[in-house]
């Protein structure tokens, strides 16, 4: 990138040279750090001042050194009026242009950055209960351990899934595992039940944690009579 830009430099002193600093051409120089900034980035903040820098040089030494073009038929000519007119306009565009590149470049970069965090947020929470995340996203290196008085673990699994599963195509075993565990979902969030996981047609939940309850035992029951139900209903729709 810095060859590129002294060849840039180069090129627009040469230019003002042979037309003059009175046509402003040399303005141009400015658009070759604003270039710089999109093309490097942020991270490469030193190299970007010194092509910074060698626009300003560029600038100045093409103002002071040849104030007068080259090519007699331009001097004091409507035509370098009309050339700085020119370059005032193109540079101003490539500039903003430059900007709007730059500010999308950065609004994208947040939305992925956005994205990435709801998913990693949804994960979280997915696999852990609502309020040991919630510490965990406080806290991350401390170690979460609870004593609880009293809590109750339960196991469910469907009766004879294996060899039922191995008859059916993979898609209706799939979309029949989702229908019973959306429908034993339901069932924990209304019983005040914490899901732990699922493995294969087994599934998991726990009475009394993260957060205690009075009688985990007999919460647990009562969702187990409704899952009973719930499955059983799943089934015959199935």
């Amino acid at each position: 990138m810095s060859i590129t830009a002294l060849a840039c430099y180069a090129h627009f002193t040469i230019i003002t040279w042979l037309i003059g600093a009175h046509a402003g051409l040399h303005i141009f120089n400015f658009v070759v750090p604003a270039v710089a900034l999109v093309v490097l980035g942020p991270n490469r903040i030193l190299l970007i001042s010194f092509i910074g820098l060698g626009a300003v040089f560029a600038f100045a030494a093409s103002q002071l050194i040849f104030p007068e073009a080259a090519i007699p038929a331009i001097r004091n000519t409507p035509l370098q009026t009309v050339f700085m007119f020119m370059a005032t306009l193109l540079t101003l565009s490539l500039i903003l242009a430059v900007g709007y590149v730059a500010f999308a470049l950065v609004e994208k970069t947040e939305m992925a950055l956005e994205a990435e965090y709801a998913r990693s947020e949804a994960l979280l929470y997915n696999l852990l209960p609502e309020d040991i995340a919630a510490r965990l996203k406080v806290e991350p290196d401390r170690t979460i351990a609870d004593s609880l008085p009293q809590a109750a673990i339960l196991f469910a699994d469907i009766v004879d899934f294996t060899p039922r599963a191995a008859s059916l195509p993979a898609e209706e075993v799939v979309s029949f595992l989702n229908k019973v565990f959306r429908a034993l979902d339901e069932l924990a969030e209304k019983h005040g039940l914490e899901k732990i996981k699922t493995i294969g047609d087994a599934y998991m939940v726990a009475a009394g944690m993260p957060n205690p309850c009075g009688d985990p035992v007999h919460r647990g029951r009562d969702g187990t009579r409704h899952a009973k139900d719930g499955c059983r209903h799943v089934g015959r729709v199935s």
